[in-house]
């Protein structure tokens, strides 16, 4: 309810202003509910991004390790075909 200049405050219950309290009471219930579960999908989410970041690190060394390896063959393919 809002009120406009020089408007005069309607006389509230004290139970019109309970029901309101609870219905608000209720939806901040609800919006810790919501919290608590979004901190719950974000901890998995994250635990989910740190092990792809693992993956992709492990995966970038072995990429390294057989170019490494591709390289070495190579060095003594040519050696060979010298000789």
């Amino acid at each position: 309810m809002t009120l406009r200049k020089g408007e005069a405050v309607p006389d509230i219950s004290l139970e019109a202003l309970g029901e309101l309290m609870q219905r608000t009471f209720n939806e901040v219930r609800g919006l810790r509910e919501d919290v608590a579960e979004m901190k719950d999908q974000l901890f998995v989410q994250s635990g989910i991004l740190l092990r792809l970041e693992h993956r992709d690190r492990t995966a970038d060394g072995e990429t390294l390790r057989l170019l490494q390896m591709v390289q070495r063959r190579d060095a003594r393919v040519r050696a060979l075909e010298e000789q």
